[in-house]
């Protein structure tokens, strides 16, 4: 065929304008929001933008979700009677758990094979507390460490300047615990890579990944534990992944969720309560085998230190009841199956005295309760060595108090499984001033008697009040019971 300058110059004219009008309309394509596409685009800066990864996100519909998801159903039972103020709702109420789902940040970059997602708080703008669910993630025999194939990105100027802490400078907290610590010690990133994609590793499994501090013995230090893993499972049960529109935990998945013991700590008095957070058995690290080692999501939860119950002891509150505290207590009782009814009133009256045997003992107890009872005998006074009975049967015990006695010490953690408008007789050492177990009580909508007992001097006497026994006048002792059974007494008739 002949071509003619003319028509050479038409052919080419059309062909130039269909490239133009095909890379115009590509162009247009690839600016619109498809929710398919998880890639994270270049700033100008050459950092990567956050945008929804592996289902979860930074900004947006992690936080409407907030609004739409409900918390568990004892949360409902508790928030009738709810903290005071604002303040006290963003600590010790179910603000605090909301506030983590509004930060929920994509760790790894979109090259890597696994995600690791975390979440952040504080109280009072103070120190950041983060914790992180990831996957999938395999035990690396090899190296005795947990392998997530996640190769870490770095976070945009807009992340930084909204207090989203880089991965590296989580905190660390005391004993070795916390997602810090979890992380250089126990989970090798952009190691072995796991042999399911990450959609698959959450149908198959959650591995609650637990350093327990060395103490696990105080059962203060071990509820404080316990609360944090199971306030961080249920932030995550108000976040949505953003892939499959369903929250990042549900109540269906507890039956594929086990605990994970990374330490090599004994079991201890409370190991059975870690059980409450999983359908599965609770395994250690160091006993997997090649079976065993696929952990699908791993959890690396809030520490104990994290707690907002702990963080802010030694200060008088004023916030009423907590939701957050008053649920954790409902957890455990319904674990160990012990009904939670309104106060039963067909029984007399019982004092429950914390029995200590090595330190920090009240001198001439036997004597002083004696005195008690005789002045009191529709009364029941029992001595009780908590040490010397297993968990649920303390438990129980407690359960069936009305006026819980004690020197302070992690035994007045009991208070928090009392039933309702119980009362609470604090005896503190001369020089302290804790108010931990005070505000334990006022969040649980229980009395709080206190006193300091009396300084001593001698052979005995060391100077440190954690270890020395204590010693306070009969008649103080005495009014100080005496005050208790009133209140006590008004709870069972406040006519």
């Amino acid at each position: 065929m002949h071509w003619t300058g003319a028509s050479i110059f038409a052919r080419f004219r059309f062909r130039l304008l269909a490239c133009a009008t095909f890379s115009l309309l590509t162009f247009c394509y690839l600016l619109l929001p498809t929710p398919w596409t998880f890639r994270q685009p270049e700033s100008s800066h050459g950092e990567q933008q956050i945008t929804p990864h592996d289902g979860y996100s930074h900004e947006g519909l992690a936080a409407e979700a907030d609004r739409d998801l409900s918390l568990p159903t004892v949360y409902g039972i508790q928030i009738a009677g709810g903290t005071a103020s604002q303040e006290c709702e963003a600590s010790f109420g179910v603000d605090y758990l909301r506030a983590f789902g509004k930060t929920a940040t994509q760790y790894c970059n979109v090259s890597s094979a696994s995600g690791m997602l975390c979440l952040s708080n504080s109280i009072d703008g103070g120190k950041l507390d983060s914790f992180c669910l990831g996957g999938p993630a395999k035990v690396d025999h090899d190296y005795h460490m947990i392998s997530v194939e996640c190769a870490l990105r770095r976070l945009t100027n807009e992340e930084r300047s909204s207090r989203v802490p880089a991965f590296e400078s989580f905190p660390q907290y005391w004993y070795g615990t916390g997602p810090r610590a979890i992380f250089q010690s126990f989970v090798k990133l952009e190691g072995m890579p796991a042999t399911v994609d990450q959609a698959e590793s959450r149908q198959a499994k959650y591995s609650l990944l637990v350093k327990r501090e060395a103490n696990n013995n105080n059962m203060w230090h071990e509820m404080m534990e316990i609360m944090s893993l199971t306030m961080s499972l249920d932030v995550l049960r108000i976040t949505t992944d953003t892939i499959t529109g369903r929250p990042l935990y549900t109540d269906e998945d507890r039956a594929k969720t086990q605990v994970v013991l990374l330490d090599n700590l004994a079991d201890g008095p409370f190991f059975d309560l870690w059980q409450m957070t999983a359908g599965l058995p609770t395994i250690r690290l160091n006993g997997t085998t090649a079976e065993t080692s696929e952990l699908g999501q791993i959890l690396v939860p809030l520490p104990g230190g994290s707690n907002p119950f702990w963080s802010c002891d030694w200060k008088e509150l004023a916030c009423g009841r907590s939701a957050l505290l008053g649920a954790f207590s409902s957890r455990v009782l319904d674990f160990y199956q012990i009904q939670q009814d309104q106060q039963t009133y067909d029984r007399p009256l019982t004092v429950t005295f914390i029995e200590r045997q090595k330190k920090r003992r009240l001198l001439h107890r036997a004597e002083y309760v004696a005195r008690v009872q005789e002045q009191h005998p529709d009364i029941k006074i029992v001595l009780v060595d908590y040490a010397s009975l297993p968990f649920s049967e303390q438990i129980r015990v407690t359960h069936a108090t009305d006026i819980l006695v004690g020197v302070h010490g992690a035994g007045l953690t009991h208070g928090m499984f009392l039933p309702p408008k119980s009362v609470i007789v604090e005896i503190l050492p001369p020089t302290l001033n804790h108010k931990g177990f005070q505000n334990m009580a006022h969040f649980l909508g229980h009395e709080h008697v206190g006193v300091h007992s009396n300084k001593r001097e001698g052979a005995d006497v060391s100077g440190d009040w954690q270890q020395d026994d204590v010693f306070l006048d009969e008649t103080v002792f005495v009014e100080l019971m005496d005050k208790a059974i009133a209140a006590a007494r008004v709870a069972r008739n406040p006519s």
